[in-house]
């Protein structure tokens, strides 16, 4: 039943943005779909990183689990978290602000029209990221359904509004569909992690909230910059970043 569960939750999270392909297909040319694609191709390295820290995780969670004992479970699950949540803005804010020139130097730069592709797909998955410790926080207990229910529910999301934001929005509207198939993951997996394990969510989100004000603080200082204004953007985003976080860095 663990292995049949774990299959069709693994299945769902990790084929969503390769379903997001072939459903692009079906409504934009061949040119947008390699747009799409370049996109994924470049998000894709980003998504196995995370399964290292799951794979060691687990492990130790079931066995503290085994033996009952919560308070390792509870602590894991906390530093870990805000340890990979700082790792992730910090990464993925600046990935997220050099996707132009990324696409740029890897492709051609016809192929910048994926730009907010590429940012949506960077965005949905640092926050599948965000959700890996409470994932093995969950799956190595008795709550092992939700996190692969949780997935199962957000490929649901995202091939729901596929056939309505693709014809309108193309590509974008692809990338689109597949953050907020992430974010609604996250968020169930999130929850119960907090409901079960108390994770520290206050502090989540005040992380999350000081990030997104300096990341709107670096777009604005962009439109200032004459020449190179992204690599201003990404190394004033990076200072500003390690300023605000030294104490948990």
């Amino acid at each position: 039943m663990y292995g049949t569960i774990a299959m069709i939750g693994t299945l769902a999270s990790t084929s969503s943005p390769y379903l997001a392909n072939i459903i692009t297909g079906f409504y934009l040319s061949n040119e947008q779909v390699g747009f799409y694609s370049a996109a994924v191709s470049i998000a894709s390295v980003l998504i196995y990183a995370p399964t290292v820290l799951g794979r060691v995780l687990l492990p130790t969670i079931s066995s503290s689990y085994g033996i009952g004992d919560d308070h390792v479970i509870k602590r894991l699950l906390n530093v870990t978290t805000i340890w990979l949540f700082l790792i992730v803005l910090f990464f993925g804010g600046i990935f997220i602000i050099l996707s132009r020139d990324i696409l740029n130097f890897l492709f051609s730069p016809s192929f910048m029209r994926a730009t907010f592709s590429l940012q949506m797909l960077v965005l949905g998955l640092c926050l599948a990221t965000l959700a890996v410790p409470a994932i093995s926080a969950l799956s190595g207990t008795r709550y092992v359904k939700i996190p692969n229910v949780a997935g199962i529910i957000g490929l649901l999301v995202s091939l729901s509004i596929w056939p309505y934001l693709i014809p309108r929005f193309g590509i974008n509207g692809t990338a689109i569909g597949y953050a907020l198939g992430s974010i609604v993951t996250s968020i169930i997996i999130l929850f119960y992690a907090n409901k079960y394990f108390g994770l520290w969510s206050k502090k989540l989100c005040f992380i999350g909230l000081v990030c997104t004000l300096i990341f709107i603080l670096t777009n604005f200082i962009t439109m200032l910059m004459p020449s190179y204004p992204d690599l201003i953007a990404a190394a004033f985003f990076a200072s500003l970043f390690l300023i605000a976080f030294r104490r948990d860095i």
